[in-house]
């Protein structure tokens, strides 16, 4: 006689097909998934491995059928923007006290662990912008917006969570995008840098649409990315400086990892030098890697179309 404690449970291998791991949103919608099933699912098991199909393609397995995953992910992401670390405000605008009385409410509870690693992600109290009057501090390198336009950084990423539904997370991860929700980008997308010289029209005035459920899961892939203190100042996990701007670096791995190995994965020095090391990242199964440009466009900032170093 078969008992739930002896029972098989069938693993489900699912193609992530609209993501594309050489862009930086579908690589960080990659791993919101899968941080948005560990938070909501922990007991599915989720793993991310990658498959090369024309572009490299996130393969998640998980004990979920595809109908299950994309309503786990739905109530995970409706969860995660109640998160008290995203209702700081709807910019990364902190000071250093500001910044420590969080880190100490947030410690006091010890189901404020969730907070902690999204503060991590923000800022550090020990890096002071030096350009800001009031004493701001220096904020994470994946922020590419911080009022200007009516454009918020924090408030964007609420707001994905709290309107994506099931059947966006099933067209953004499985079919191609199409841009056709009203949402709010992260301009983590080379697709939404619309520059006047590049285009016959001023874009300022079209009504661009977002893949709401892709910006939602790529959103919750940030506390992946710590933030520390650095001889420079504030450094962001996978960042490098370099001549126009700062350059993020990801690896695209084959074998099946938890949201654990690839944290360790991405942070691995060997990703930041100018030639990594193939052979070294290929041993720890590392395929392919990938770099893009964060520039500044006025008052924005997005990132470039990736190339392989």
């Amino acid at each position: 006689m078969t008992t739930p404690s002896t029972a098989h449970v069938a693993r489900h291998t699912h193609l992530l097909s609209g993501l594309d791991g050489s862009n930086l949103l579908a690589f960080m919608a990659s791993l919101g998934t899968l941080r948005l099933l560990e938070l909501g699912r922990p007991a599915s098991k989720p793993r991310l491995r990658w498959e090369h199909r024309g572009v490299w393609t996130p393969i998640l397995e998980t004990d979920l059928s595809q109908a299950e995953l994309v309503d786990a992910l739905a109530g995970a992401a409706r969860a995660m923007a109640a998160e008290p670390a995203l209702a700081i405000g709807d910019n990364i605008k902190l000071t250093a006290e500001e910044f420590r009385e969080l880190r100490e409410r947030f410690a006091a509870e010890p189901t404020r662990v969730e907070s902690l690693r999204w503060l991590a992600a923000f800022a550090s109290d020990g890096c002071v912008d030096r350009n800001a009057k009031d004493g701001q501090l220096e904020d994470t390198e994946f922020r590419t917006m911080q009022g200007a336009g009516h454009q918020h950084f924090l408030k964007s990423m609420r707001a994905n969570l709290a309107t994506a539904t099931a059947d966006d997370f099933e067209s953004d991860l499985f079919g191609a995008w199409r841009y056709a929700r009203t949402g709010a980008p992260l301009r983590w997308d080379p697709a939404d840098d619309r520059q006047h010289a590049y285009r016959w029209l001023d874009p300022s005035g079209d009504k661009s649409g977002a893949v709401v459920g892709a910006l939602a899961a790529a959103g919750v892939a940030l506390p992946l990315f710590p933030a520390a203190p650095s001889r420079r100042g504030l450094r962001t996990t996978g960042f490098t400086d370099a001549r126009g701007g700062p350059v993020l670096t990801w690896p695209v791995w084959i074998p099946p990892l938890s949201l654990r190995g690839i944290a360790s994965l991405i942070g691995h020095p060997g990703l930041q030098q100018s030639s990594p090391p193939r052979r070294e990242l290929a041993s720890l199964g590392v395929a392919d890697v990938f770099r893009s440009r964060r520039i500044s466009v006025g008052k924005m900032r997005n990132f470039t179309p990736a190339w392989t170093p």
